[in-house]
């Protein structure tokens, strides 16, 4: 009624305030066996307004957070501590749950270690130390077409 009164008088009625939509926040599991390395990229995913689902530091414990948690993307360190590398756990979890992985390695102009991720169906590598901008254009061509 109010609208139909404010028109009758001249006057338009005032339009919805505009919204910005964002993408939808992606859930990512972060593996990665240096600790302030899965910090910082924690922080960067929040800036990017993603949520970190599960950490990990090896490849069993990668598999068992995947199975769990169900993410929309996987940020795979190569050389993990102990147990399998990064690689095969990218592997395992892709058996069980289809989702793209990143690869995050300073060993990525090894061309052994190049050859094995590509096999290994690499949504993007990510050339460590990793810049924001770096993370996000990896995200945005790992995902082109976000789930949400």
């Amino acid at each position: 009624m109010i609208a139909a009164y404010e028109h009758s008088a001249g006057k338009k009625p005032a339009s919805a305030p505009t919204v910005q939509v964002s993408p939808p926040a992606l859930r990512v599991l972060v593996v990665e066996d240096e600790v302030i390395i899965a910090w910082e990229l924690g922080e960067m995913l929040a800036q990017l307004g993603h949520e970190v689902c599960g950490t990990a530091v090896d490849a069993a414990e990668a598999i068992a957070q995947a199975a769990e948690s169900r993410p929309d993307l996987v940020l795979m360190d190569v050389r993990l501590r102990r147990g399998d590398d990064g690689i095969t756990a990218a592997r395992a979890i892709q058996a069980q749950h289809p989702v793209p992985v990143v690869f995050c390695t300073a060993y990525g102009n090894d061309p052994t270690t190049r050859a094995r991720m590509l096999a290994a169906s690499a949504a993007g590598v990510l050339s460590k130390p990793i810049l924001l901008k770096d993370l996000r254009r990896a995200i945005a061509e790992a995902l082109p077409n976000p789930p949400g």
